[in-house]
């Protein structure tokens, strides 16, 4: 069996050959060494899974293992992913293990490579997050590393397992402002978000994001992550208004509107936004979305039922005028201005429209309808 798995060419059968040996050989010393060596010589990622949960289920904290995944991380034998799996490994088969926890301390404290540095706090900060070594050599990565992916990953890490850490907040905040990447500035944004939410210093971040970067995607980002952690910031609304008014792209003023109108319900800026999207986008697609999100930010607001009217009277797309119809009927409740749409529907009766109007009449009473019909 131990032959097969480690000559086969054939992955599926090395595959079935591995769920059998865990079956038939618990804490057999060959079957842990071809374990072992399956682990860390396959190419194929779901049998090293199928591997690892095995060993850690006939071999946890297994003192021969444990010293000697340790050896294979510390002397550099593992090249690449090999080595991140290896550490994954001792985390999961031994985790609050003193060898495994000492072993790993020893290589964040000694080794020359950042990448590996982090790999290994990964997995640390994970089987113990409150260790001070963990959280010290975390801080210095971020303070010294010159590497913005470093810093970044080093202040995910430490904001997980010390939230509101200050370093890991200042280090976020100095990516979000000085880096010239726009993903790097994202992606601490996002960070940021997780492990600081109210936090004064990344809403500030946050804020500074929004009113600077050049990138759409990057300020659709950071306002839908401020409004995420802090739907009551004034300046948050500023921010939306404004690229609600000065954005070029209509995904970015859609999404803006979008989060304008769930903070701030009926908000005119967020309406006028949704609005000219359903009047003036080229984009069918476009201004179905606006509808939706319409019906969903602005109850019974005149304004946005006069635009979802004409939306129905004047689309040339049969789905747009269903969504149009759709917003329409959730948006209005109140039946006074029910009328007003029965008025203008009734010389246009699409199905859309005719499926509207019979809506209403469960509501109005009969001399209003009656009224509005006849008007």
């Amino acid at each position: 069996m131990l032959e097969l798995i480690l000559t086969s060419q054939d992955e599926d059968i090395s595959w079935k050959a591995v769920r059998i040996l865990g079956e038939i050989a618990p804490n057999n010393p060959t079957a842990i060494t071809g374990l072992e060596k399956l682990i860390l010589t396959s190419q194929d990622s779901d049998i090293q899974r199928e591997a690892i949960i095995i060993l850690r289920e006939i071999a946890p904290n297994n003192p021969t293992v444990i010293i000697g995944l340790l050896e294979l991380i510390r002397t550099s034998q593992l090249e690449g992913n090999r080595r991140v799996i290896t550490v994954k490994i001792l985390g999961e088969i031994a985790p609050n293990n003193p060898t495994v926890i000492t072993g790993l301390e020893e290589l964040i404290l000694t080794s020359q490579s950042e990448h590996n540095c982090i790999q290994v706090l990964s997995v640390l900060g994970e089987i113990a997050p409150n260790n001070p070594i963990v959280i010290t050599r975390l801080e210095e990565l971020i303070r010294t590393s010159q590497g913005e992916y470093t810093r970044s990953k080093a202040a995910r890490i430490l904001g997980e397992i010390a939230p509101n850490n200050p370093t890991a907040i200042t280090g976020l905040e100095k990516l979000i402002r000085t880096s010239q990447d726009e993903y790097t500035r994202r992606e601490a944004a996002r960070i940021l978000g997780e492990i600081a939410p109210n936090n004064p210093t990344a809403i500030t971040g946050l804020e500074k994001l929004i009113r600077t970067s050049q990138d759409e995607y990057t300020r659709r980002e950071a306002a839908r992550i401020l409004g995420k952690i802090a739907p009551n910031n004034p300046t948050l609304i500023t921010r939306l208004e404004e690229l609600i008014r000065t954005s070029q792209d209509e995904y970015t003023r859609r999404e803006a509107a979008s989060i304008l109108g769930k903070i701030a319900p009926n908000n005119p800026t967020a309406i006028t936004g949704l609005l000219e999207l359903i009047l003036i986008s080229q984009s069918e697609s476009t201004r179905r979305q606006a509808a939706s999100i319409l019906e969903e930010v602005a109850a019974n607001n005149p304004t946005a039922i006069t635009g979802l009217l004409e939306l129905i009277l004047i689309s040339q797309s049969e789905s747009t005028r269903r969504q149009a119809a759709k917003s329409l009927q959730n948006l209005l409740t109140e039946s006074n201005n029910m009328t007003a749409v029965v008025t203008a529907l009734k010389n246009h009766l699409s199905n859309e429209a005719y499926k509207l109007i019979w809506h209403y009449t469960q509501t109005m009473t009969y001399p209003a309808f009656y009224q509005a019909w006849h008007r």
